[in-house]
């Protein structure tokens, strides 16, 4: 992907298995988004990752371990059933090309995911989301990370790097635990966006992620993109070894 690197890439990135259709896909979004965006469209591409196949079969690994960021305790079965039925509502899913990744994906949604998650981190990483959509992007993150972002902001250096000179909106989430009460927390985020005037929104909120993007539009009509750790990335936390960062 054009202005960004992978450090560490994994043997399929290696291999010429992607081949052409890596490139014409990535073109193709880049595309879509500023169409939609343009056009004011109302549009959920939701990021599918292992931690995600792990929180959503209820295995304590990872992030997905109660205690650490998501949630505090082990989720019920219903709870998990209800974040299920929500993760499958989103209008696009995107997943690493990563052969084990697309297993999991298939294993929870039954089908193939429609965009390549490298797509989201490479654009972030490259800032190309951030210079195209400039006067139109706004921030859905944890609280801690989206005022790093703030802080940041105050310098011009960063400004010119990111090729803007603020986000539009910031829609903030709990820093711990904001999966315990998915509800709870999608009017939250509901009550702020209802403020808002960004067309296009990049989200990382962990893995409240997998009920709250089925309710995104009935908020506020915009393109909302998981960009999960990239959100870090912009808090200036990110761990370089990470694809694209």
């Amino acid at each position: 992907i054009p202005d960004c690197s992978y450090a560490n890439p994994n043997w399929v990135y290696r291999s010429g298995f992607l081949g052409s259709a890596f490139q014409k896909g990535l073109k193709s979004f880049q595309s879509r988004l500023i169409t939609s965006v343009s056009e004011q469209r109302s549009e959920t591409y939701l990021k599918f990752g292992d931690g995600d196949y792990y929180f959503l079969r209820g295995i304590p690994l990872g992030s997905a371990s109660p205690g650490k960021r998501a949630i505090s305790k082990p989720l019920s079965d219903r709870a998990l059933a209800f974040y299920r039925s929500q993760a499958i509502r989103a209008d696009f899913y995107l997943c690493e090309n990563l052969l084990p990744n697309r297993a999991m994906f298939h294993s929870i949604f039954r089908k193939n995911p429609d965009l390549p998650a490298e797509y989201a981190y490479g654009l972030l990483a490259s800032r190309w989301l951030t210079k195209e959509f400039a006067g139109s992007v706004g921030l859905i993150g944890s609280a801690s990370k989206v005022n790093l972002v703030r802080r940041l902001l105050e310098f011009q250096e960063y400004r010119d790097y990111l090729g803007l000179d603020d986000f539009e909106d910031y829609v903030e989430v709990p820093d711990l635990f904001a999966a315990d009460e998915p509800t709870r927390s999608a009017v939250a985020v509901g009550e702020q966006l209802a403020r808002t005037t960004s067309k296009i929104f990049l989200v990382g909120v962990g893995h409240l992620k997998s009920a709250l993007f089925a309710e995104l539009g009935s908020y506020r009509s915009a393109v909302y993109l998981d960009v999960g750790s990239g959100i870090d990335a912009l808090a200036g936390i990110i761990d370089t070894d990470r694809p694209y960062m």
